[in-house]
């Protein structure tokens, strides 16, 4: 019986906290920064507690279903500074799948990915007029009016 009980309240756990990852806003946070709070908070709590006193660990890091790389990570007790792994090489365009695979019973640890992507104007598929592409939700809408165009000197 209380087998049953801890598998239906990890079920709940589960459910909730993928209801919650699931309506971030676009900015990914939770449309405050009191509700930003309350979901890491909840987050943290839900983490299962790993092996604190294991020592050093790996963390495979998978894109786009390919092993990159493996990472060797100090003693969950460490004070580290951030170790950084450049993945430009494997990324290609359009979805691209980054994960961050540790072993069963690891402690938690953070992990940020950090993009960038620029176009040039003059490769965007905006217009000349407006820079915006009619019916694309998404688009940047940019439009620029000057009074005066040509310097006064």
């Amino acid at each position: 019986m209380l087998r049953t009980h801890f598998m239906e309240t990890a079920q709940q756990i589960s459910r909730g906290l993928q209801y919650l990852l699931g309506h971030r806003n676009r900015y990914s946070v939770w449309y405050s920064t009191q509700a930003t709070e309350n979901v890491i908070e909840a987050m943290i709590v839900a983490m299962p507690t790993g092996d604190e006193t294991a020592g050093p660990s790996e963390a495979n890091i998978v894109v786009n279903g390919h092993n990159v790389s493996t990472m060797q990570l100090r003693d969950a007790s460490a004070i580290v500074g951030p170790a950084t792994l450049g993945l430009a090489q494997y990324m290609h365009t359009g979805h691209n799948t980054v994960q961050v695979i540790r072993g069963a019973n690891s402690s938690a640890m953070n992990a940020v990915v950090i993009t960038s992507h620029y176009i040039p104007w003059k490769d965007s598929r905006s217009t000349a007029v407006d820079n915006f592409i009619s019916g694309d939700t998404r688009a940047l809408r940019l439009k620029v009016e000057y009074d005066h165009t040509e310097s006064e000197a």
